[in-house]
């Protein structure tokens, strides 16, 4: 069928768009060649796989940094009070490229303190900025002294009151 289309514009003829012609299926092959192919590719599997790095046990288990998500599992509380005790205090940790924040031992043990200051004793945050400053200037004695005197006031009164009991 040979057909042509003329426009008003054109002279010329345009041909027209020929149909996709479909594809032929190879012939099926024989159902030994098929098995023969299927233990080759049963081979290669069987093939040992090395171990990866991950599955190897870590024997180390204190890790070098900790995200913030885990810091604030740590001290239980949300993530939020871990970001805005970083920006009062003026905490300086390491970042990602990301901006994510990564936390050393050292500021966990920063955030220990603050932690115990702002959510244990009930410091305000510019109370437990003066605290901090006193502590720099080895005032840590009296914060030491204090925390033995509340721990023991609270063994005290349990003891008491299980005393009552019996």
């Amino acid at each position: 069928m040979n057909i042509q289309v003329l426009t008003l514009f054109d002279l010329e003829p345009i041909e027209p768009i020929k149909p996709i012609e479909k594809k032929k299926h190879a012939p099926k092959e024989n159902i030994d060649d098929a098995k023969s192919a299927e233990k080759k590719i049963n081979t290669r599997e069987k093939k040992p796989i090395a171990k990866k790095a991950a599955e190897t046990p870590n024997t180390n288990t204190e890790k070098t940094y900790y995200s913030i998500g885990e810091t604030a599992q740590m001290f239980q509380v949300r993530i939020s009070h871990i970001r805005f005790w970083t920006v009062q205090f003026a905490l300086k940790m390491r970042t990602n490229r990301k901006g994510d924040r990564l936390f050393t031992r050292e500021n966990i043990e920063q955030l220990r303190l603050i932690h115990h200051l702002v959510k244990v004793q009930g410091f305000t945050i510019a109370g437990a900025k003066t605290k901090l400053k006193e502590l720099k200037h080895g005032k840590l004695e009296d914060l030491q002294k204090t925390d033995i005197i509340s721990s023991l006031q609270s063994i005290k009164t349990t003891l008491i009151s299980l005393r009552n009991k019996l």
